[in-house]
């Protein structure tokens, strides 16, 4: 990357567009997470993060070194990528930081170290990271001794077995790339040492892409001492792919956001410094000294790229870039691939949201009928699957699936999905799962983890209607009567929606607001809450035209009271025919929120949109906009007057906000079972020991039993032991009992009814039980082991 801004560990994002390039961007640690304009990048960079000496990450910067990796930075950024649907990578390294990465690569110890933390990092599995990314690259600048470039080689080959080796345990393919220098020994200027003179070029089969950072090159002799120019692209490129034999498609080839002097190759300036009309249409990319990468010379650059099936581009760097969008080189990237790589057409895989999977396999499904002249490939963690040429696949397992349609033409396009492992939620009641309406324990909460937070709970293993919706369920007497047991069953609501808000134009109290203006006090954001991990799917809203430009609505949410952005996107319409006037438009948003409160601000768009004001105090249908469990619009907030706090008679044009709940496929594994139990309350916990007296403990005082300090769990010590659990033919039971008493050891199925039981009279010592399981059908079952003062109650299970 650029000598100033490469210093740290780079952490990139990466998504797919409906072409198979990859545009990654890279942004710099010194930059603002709002100055991004997430829709032009299929990938983005977050520049850098560095080793310390030993191999360990550098992580503690303070708040205000921006030259560094800091946490609350990485951690916006990281949100934005996800909420915008880019893909996350790490890479390490830079300019002015590699000789830190040059020592740690050197040494066995170090390297070892360094190559777990980072491989924790990319898996979301490190402290300071528990997202995910799409992979990590290296950006050493540069290797340039023998002795460098063969530590360079064994790094790259231990990140590939280590990356590999967690993907498979994560059902996950992680990339690994290198940033490489922009000179070849193919270009007009004869130089002693060329960048491809320090890699060994075997690397290639241990990395995914290689970002070759073709810019900076005002030295080589191109014409107007070009520092981009399309020449010296194709140069490159071409000795990559012909001199070297590296694949096409792992090749991205850098374009910089910036220009160089042509006179003085040493200065340099951000394209957005010098944008504009002139500038941005130069026609060779030399514009008042400047050298830089115009519109034309973009498009020449990807359509060349997009006819060698190359794999995309680089940018250095995002925020350099115009935020106009008739000027941004962002977008002229974006629509350059989008159209010189769609005329080498063939079908786009499109594989739906991410889903999980149980016992039973899941149809993954292309989406397509394949032309005659057009082949499927399918991928499995980032390998081909043998035999899967139909435009649908049946998964067995939890992976990182992709399709990729090909043509002989040389058109290729992707897409990818995750299949999850379901069945991962835990149910927990409390109490030990027993209650006693009329004693000190009146209720049991069934608590559960894992999945989104938010679940359905049923009285039956399969139908019925659902009890409660939410994170939890309490059982009391009005669910389970005196006396008796019920087996709960619980699943994570899976893709249930819910639309709250407004469903169409209010007649009173209603005008067009102006976005172009400055609203003061009558601007408002619009105040919610989310109950659980949610998706807020869309937003309708009714936009009003204000004459012939481009109309612009800008979206942010924040966490309420802060300025911390979650969300952050600009929505175009460029023409009259691009959006419904006076009528609904639906904004796909897509942004996974969890539990908390948030604002959403309009501020900064070119619109008019339909306000509703009760300046007479009426307050809107705010308390019927809530859904238990789900999420609620609480009002909304003046971002001028925040001292007004909440109020509930204006909407900022808003309507059907669709938030979803769980994940498509999520309940797959079917219900989860919880056991609970009302207790008969006579004086004791009372409960039936198996013996056909109910409520005799069978000591022959009916239930008057010891309640003094000798309880279940001082009597029945630690030593407890159920084994083999799961059981086949045989379920044993041990413990030892501190002091004499009458134990009763019953069995239940999950659906209460008692199916084996055991008396030891007056007991005292070590115990053994055991049961014949054989007759027992497989299933899940509860064992509760009772005395006079108490009961202890475990899940168990029978296999056949």
């Amino acid at each position: 990357m650029k000598k100033r801004l490469l210093g740290v560990l780079l952490v990139t994002c990466v998504t797919f567009g409906l072409h198979a390039q990859k545009i990654m961007g890279y942004y710099p640690t010194y930059s603002e997470v709002t100055e991004i304009q997430w829709d032009h990048y299929t990938d983005l960079a977050y520049a850098f993060i560095e080793p310390n000496w030993n191999g360990t990450l550098e992580v503690n910067a303070a708040s205000n070194q921006s030259d560094k990796y800091r946490q609350s930075h990485w951690e916006s950024f990281r949100t934005g990528c996800t909420n915008n649907g880019v893909k996350c990578h790490i890479s390490v390294g830079g300019a002015d930081k590699s000789t830190t990465l040059a020592n740690v690569a050197a040494n066995s110890t170090y390297r070892a170290t360094f190559v777990a933390e980072i491989v924790k990092f990319v898996a979301g599995d490190h402290p300071n990271n528990n997202v995910p990314l799409a992979g990590m690259d290296i950006d050493w600048e540069f290797p340039e001794q023998v002795g460098t470039i063969a530590n360079h080689y064994t790094l790259l080959k231990d990140l590939r077995a280590a990356l590999d080796t967690r993907g498979t345990q994560d059902g996950r393919y992680y990339e690994l790339g290198i940033a490489v220098g922009g000179t070849t020994p193919n270009m007009p200027f004869n130089a002693a040492n060329y960048h491809t003179d320090y890699f060994n070029p075997d690397v290639i089969n241990y990395i995914d892409y290689c970002f070759q950072m073709n810019y900076d090159l005002g030295y080589m002799n191109y014409a107007n001492n070009h520092h981009s120019s399309l020449k010296g692209m194709t140069d490159a490129f071409s000795y990559y792919v012909n001199t070297l034999k590296w694949p096409a498609n792992k090749i991205l080839m850098g374009i910089p956001f910036y220009g160089r002097g042509s006179s003085n190759t040493n200065s340099t300036e951000n394209y957005v410094n010098f944008a504009s009309s002139a500038a941005y249409n130069d026609a060779d990319g030399v514009y008042n000294g400047w050298t830089y990468n115009s519109k034309p010379v973009i498009e020449d650059k990807v359509a060349h790229l997009c006819s060698n099936q190359a794999g995309g581009v680089l940018i250095w760097e995002v925020t350099s870039d115009s935020k106009n969008s008739s000027l941004s080189l962002g977008k002229v990237i974006k629509d350059a691939f989008d159209n010189s790589c769609e005329s080498l057409a063939c079908s786009q895989p499109a594989l739906g949201n991410d889903k999980s999977i149980c016992e039973d396999p899941v149809t993954l499904s292309a989406g397509v009928t394949l032309q005659s002249d057009e082949s499927i490939k399918w991928y499995k963690n980032g390998s081909v699957i043998g035999g899967a040429t139909s435009s649908t696949y049946s998964a067995t397992e939890a992976a990182t699936y992709k399709a990729e349609i090909t043509t002989n033409q040389g058109c290729k396009k992707t897409d990818e999905i995750v299949v999850k492992q379901s069945g991962d939620i835990q149910a927990t009641p409390t109490n030990s799962g027993k209650f006693c309406a009329s004693g000190t324990t009146k209720s049991v909460t069934i608590n559960v983890t894992g999945g989104g937070g938010f679940y359905n709970f049923y009285d039956s293993k399969e139908g019925s209607s659902v009890i409660s919706s939410g994170e939890s369920l309490v059982v009391d007497k009005d669910l389970i009567s005196e006396g008796s047991s019920k087996t709960f069953y619980v699943e994570e609501a899976a893709g249930s929606v819910t639309t709250l808000g407004l469903s169409e134009k209010p007649t009173k109290k209603s005008s067009w607001a102006n976005l172009t203006e400055d609203l003061g006090w009558n601007n408002h954001n619009q105040v919610f809450s989310t109950y659980s991990k949610v998706t807020l799917k869309s937003i309708d809203f009714l936009f009003g035209y204000i004459g012939d430009q481009e109309h612009t609505l800008s979206i942010k949410i924040l966490k309420y009271g802060t300025s911390e952005i979650v969300y952050n996107k600009t929505f175009t319409y460029p023409d009259y025919g691009s959006a419904n006037w006076s009528a609904m438009n639906t904004v796909v948003l897509d942004v996974e929120l969890p539990k908390g409160q948030y604002e959403l601000a309009t501020i900064g768009s070119k619109m008019l949109i339909w306000q509703t004001v009760n300046d007479s105090g009426d307050d809107l249908d705010y308390n019927s906009w809530s859904e238990p469990g789900v999420a609620s619009l609480d009002g909304a907030i003046s971002p001028d007057n925040p001292s007004w706090g909440v109020y509930k008679n204006a909407n900022q044009g808003t309507f059907n906000w669709k938030f979803s709940t769980g994940e498509e496929g999520s309940a797959a594994c079917g219900r989860v079972p919880v056991f609970v139990e009302h207790e008969s309350c006579d004086n004791n916990d009372g409960s039936d020991n198996g013996d056909g007296n109910s409520g005799d403990n069978g000591d022959g005082n009916n239930g008057d039993g010891d309640n003094g300090e000798n309880t279940v769990e001082n009597i029945i010590t630690q030593t407890l032991a159920i084994y083999p659990n799961p059981a086949h033919d045989n379920l044993n039971v041990s413990f030892e009992m501190k002091s004499a008493d009458n134990v009763y050891l019953n069995i239940y199925n999950a659906v209460g009814v008692l199916v084996n039981s055991a008396k030891l009279s007056n007991t005292i010592g070590d115990q053994f039980v055991s049961f014949d399981t054989s007759v027992m059908s497989g299933g899940l079952y509860f064992i509760k082991v009772q005395t006079s003062t108490g009961s202890i109650t475990k899940t168990i299970s029978i296999v056949k």
